[in-house]
């Protein structure tokens, strides 16, 4: 058994794809009505400098990224009573806006709850 199955870490996220090269602002898990968009983990890179904002649809900025060249972070779930990194307004989108028309790569584990 691994260390996280015997934590008794939780197995039902839902995992979404990062692969976006537009600027401006796309949606990445689309909110549902009565439910809240809640991160648990995140892997991101990017190809050239751009400034990655973590929002979701009802205006709520969660985080400004500054890179300044290629690049990649993780936010990883590390304990079993670690609260999200980000979580949406109920009934909101999670989107991230990328200043300039550069690759971003990643997935991302979530819950909609």
């Amino acid at each position: 058994m691994s260390a996280r199955a015997s934590l008794n870490f939780p197995n039902n996220f839902t995992q979404a794809p990062i692969n976006i090269s537009a600027s401006g602002v796309s949606t990445l898990i689309a909110g549902a009505a009565g439910k809240q968009v809640k991160v648990f983990r995140m892997k991101l890179t990017v190809a050239a400098a751009t400034v990655v904002t973590i929002e979701d649809s009802a205006g709520n900025t969660f985080d400004i990224l500054n890179f300044t060249n290629v690049f990649g972070m993780i936010l990883d779930f590390t304990t079993i009573d670690m609260p999200p990194w980000y979580t949406s307004a109920v009934g909101a989108s999670l989107t991230l806006n990328n200043s300039n028309a550069v690759q971003l790569n990643g997935n991302v584990d979530y819950l909609l709850s």
